[in-house]
């Protein structure tokens, strides 16, 4: 089985990338695109030193790196979740899926692995919910799965139901409750791999308890420092709970909600400055 997995060196897509060439035989293809708002030169070097490292230490696979920078994108604005109110510039990440539908159509794989980790059911799904999004990416002979999944070759319906408050509520929300988080996928990796992941910030930016720069990327890392009583799945659990997703979103307020806002107070809370 020839199985596509796109990788960019972030925890999600690592651990997928990982998983599956180690505990498959599948014929692996995996590519790296960069997009503007991570194209800095370290992380290129992270993630190119940790596809050396799995094929080092795991197995070989295909791997490509796309060249250049994905474009900007453009301002489209969608509510964070269904009959929510808040919206969020969903603009800036449609390049990427028009890569993905590109190299969809090139590699022709069997199956395509999405990176996907806990704290994405703060959302609803947005390819989903843009119907030429959904048919580009998902209409297609190609199986689905989810490296978070307890099961690997569990595949995803993407496509039905057709309707996509009704795909929500029947799959993506039951999906939310067995999926692993990044905190419990990062403890997963080979402790070698997990050692060659690069920040996301170019600089750390400490939390002081004014609020006046707070930056959510620093939190995360914050807390897997602060919080070593908790494990990567409870550190995923104290999150979902607080931010008010997964099991918990149906606590969440439909005209205030916002999914990257709650993360962040959670962090503040959960971190105890």
């Amino acid at each position: 089985m020839k199985i596509l997995i796109p990788f960019s060196g972030g925890i999600n897509s690592t651990y997928a990338l990982w998983r599956y060439l180690a505990e498959t035989d599948h014929d692996i293809h995996s590519y790296r695109h960069t997009e503007i708002f991570e194209s800095q030169d370290r992380k290129r070097t992270a993630a190119l030193a940790m596809v050396q490292w799995l094929k080092t230490n795991v197995r070989d696979f295909t791997f490509v790196e796309e060249a250049g920078t994905l474009p900007e994108g453009t301002e489209q604005s969608e509510p964070v979740r269904i009959g929510f109110q808040k919206t969020w510039n969903v603009g800036r990440i449609l390049p990427r899926w028009e890569k993905q539908e590109q190299i969809l159509d090139s590699v022709e794989p069997d199956a395509v692995v999405r990176g996907y980790s806990r704290e994405q059911w703060a959302f609803d799904l947005l390819p989903v919910r843009l119907s030429d999004v959904r048919n580009r990416l998902f209409n297609r002979d190609v199986s689905v799965y989810c490296a978070g999944h307890p099961t690997l070759e569990t595949s995803i319906d993407f496509m039905n139901p057709t309707d996509p408050a009704e795909w929500m509520a029947q799959v993506w929300r039951p999906l939310g409750e067995v999926i692993t988080g990044r905190f419990e996928q990062l403890d997963a990796l080979p402790s070698a791999l997990r050692d060659l992941r690069e920040k996301e910030c170019d600089e750390y930016h400490p939390h002081d308890g004014s609020n006046s720069h707070i930056c959510r990327e620093c939190l995360y890392e914050d807390f897997l420092e602060r919080r070593t009583d908790l494990t990567g799945r409870q550190k995923d659990q104290e999150l979902a709970r607080l931010a008010q997703y997964d099991s918990n979103f149906a606590t969440a307020d439909p005209a205030a909600y916002t999914p990257l806002t709650a993360i962040v107070s959670a962090l503040i809370e959960l971190n105890d400055y």
